[in-house]
């Protein structure tokens, strides 16, 4: 008996202890994931935008409330792969700051914005690239990371 009770005390500790890491911790939810556009302009500038009506927290469920980003930095790798370490372009904010980017607002490589610290590794060639954006939502409850795959030069 007493054996049992400790038992569903120490399940019941665990579970707590569990439940208030999710509610508390971003990195212990889901990461809203979702699709980036981009834009080619007439200045020759390639600008990332990203498609808030693609944010999703799970395959099945759909992120609807996202009002603007919380960007901490956008990243552009050679290949397909968005973990690569092949970078070729950069933009991100000092540690612990965030970038408010709004809807309908995009990046670009040869933007240059005063709370973003941009570092140019190489030119795009004829070649398949990766682009990401990572930060927060607007509420700063779950991470957040958009990812466009393409080929430039953009068709």
């Amino acid at each position: 008996m007493l054996k049992t009770l400790l038992h569903s005390c120490i399940v019941l500790v665990f579970s707590l202890s569990t439940l208030a890491c999710n509610v508390t911790n971003p990195s212990h939810r889901p990461t809203i994931g979702g699709a980036i556009k981009l834009v080619d302009n007439k200045e020759k500038e390639l600008c990332f935008l990203p498609n808030f009506e693609t944010a999703y927290l799970t395959s099945t469920k759909k992120y609807e409330d996202l009002k603007f980003i919380n960007l901490s930095h956008v990243d552009v790798t050679r290949g397909d792969d968005p973990l690569s370490n092949k970078l070729v372009w950069q933009a991100s904010t000092a540690p612990n700051q965030f970038y408010k980017l709004k809807e309908g607002e995009s990046i670009c490589m040869s933007q240059h914005l005063s709370e973003l610290n941009v570092r140019n590794h190489s030119f795009l060639n004829n070649d398949k690239y990766t682009v990401t954006i990572r930060g927060m939502d607007d509420k700063k409850e779950y991470n957040l990371r958009f990812i466009k795959r393409f080929i430039y030069p953009i068709k």
